[in-house]
C-alpha cells in the first residue's frame, strides 16, 4: 500500500469515527434522533424490577386441564 493510499485511508477512518461519535452524543437533528439517550433500557440495564406471577391451586376452565386425562395405551384396551 502506498503512503499516500494509508494517509486516506486513515483521515476516513477517523472522519467516520468522529461522524459516529457526534451522532451518539448530538443525534441527528434537534429531537436527537438516533442518539445514545433515546435508547430504551430492558430491567436488566436500568436496575428494574420484574415480578413473576405463578398460578396455585387448579384451574376449572376444562380447556387447561387436558394435560390431566391419563394415558391409555393401545395394548391396554
Amino acid at each position: 500500500m502506498s503512503k499516500k493510499k494509508g494517509i486516506i485511508t486513515l483521515v476516513c477512518v477517523i472522519a467516520f469515527l468522529l461522524a459516529g461519535t457526534w451522532t451518539a452524543v448530538f443525534g441527528l437533528d434537534s429531537a436527537k434522533t438516533g442518539s445514545a439517550a433515546n435508547i430504551k433500557q430492558g430491567l436488566d440495564l436500568a436496575g428494574g424490577v420484574s415480578i413473576t406471577y405463578q398460578v396455585v391451586g387448579e384451574t376449572k376452565h376444562p380447556a387447561r386441564r387436558i394435560w390431566q386425562i391419563p394415558y391409555i395405551s393401545s395394548s391396554s384396551v
